[in-house]
């Protein structure tokens, strides 16, 4: 769901923000972050478990991106430059966190189902502008979604441990699955780019599909 995509892929270390001492001012902070475009004092409130899965998120982010790299050079090395009508693989695309926020219109609160008095989990509805739209007028997206939600030192912050580190198991699949690609291109395996492109394609559509399954 895009609500969990908006939130994890906006987590980092950053500076305290201000104080929330419920989920309803949690959200407003969120939501006022949002619509100020005020990427610090957004990640401010996630739980430091979550920050600090992310920092992990971020270097497995940039290895995946080493590996694309590789992949294309392999490529080039064995069969040439690849033509502008010949398929590339599919990309892996690593949104950053600006432009994530930017996608970010609103977060509302539409019910907190208090666990204990230091946990929760904050049924949400957030809307998005649609990546890519070329009408006249944005098109915007609205979905709910439910997510937890802790208490810091006083403060409730957003949890988002668990799905970072389900993107990073993620990230780390396609990284291998990409590497094994280059040196199987280095070996000759394919008798040119496009069967190569094609297989790695496969298998990161068949990760995609089978992923935390």
């Amino acid at each position: 769901m895009r609500i969990y995509v908006i939130l994890a892929l906006s987590v980092a270390l950053v500076s305290p923000a201000i104080a929330a001492s419920t989920p309803g001012e949690l959200i407003q902070e969120l939501a006022q972050a949002a619509h100020n475009k005020d990427v610090n004092s957004f990640l401010a409130n996630m739980s430091a478990d979550t920050q600090r899965a992310m920092a992990d998120a971020d270097a497995a982010s940039l290895k995946l991106s080493q590996a694309q790299r590789d992949f294309l050079t392999a490529l080039n090395e064995h069969f040439g430059e690849g033509l502008r009508d010949r398929p590339q693989p599919m990309p892996i695309v690593i949104i950053d966190r600006k432009t994530t926020l930017s996608r970010c219109v609103n977060v509302e609160l539409i019910n907190v189902g208090q666990k204990t008095p230091t946990e929760a989990q904050l049924r949400l509805k957030t809307t998005s502008k649609i990546s890519g739209s070329r009408t006249a007028t944005e098109r915007t997206t609205t979905e709910e979604g439910t997510i937890s939600a802790v208490v810091e030192s006083g403060e409730w912050k957003l949890e988002l441990t668990d799905l970072t580190r389900g993107q990073i198991r993620a990230a780390v699949r396609q990284t291998a699955a990409i590497a094994q690609a280059a040196q199987e291109v280095r070996s000759g395996l394919f008798k040119d780019r496009n069967s190569a492109s094609k297989m790695l394609l496969t298998t990161l559509r068949h990760q995609f599909g089978s992923a935390d399954k």
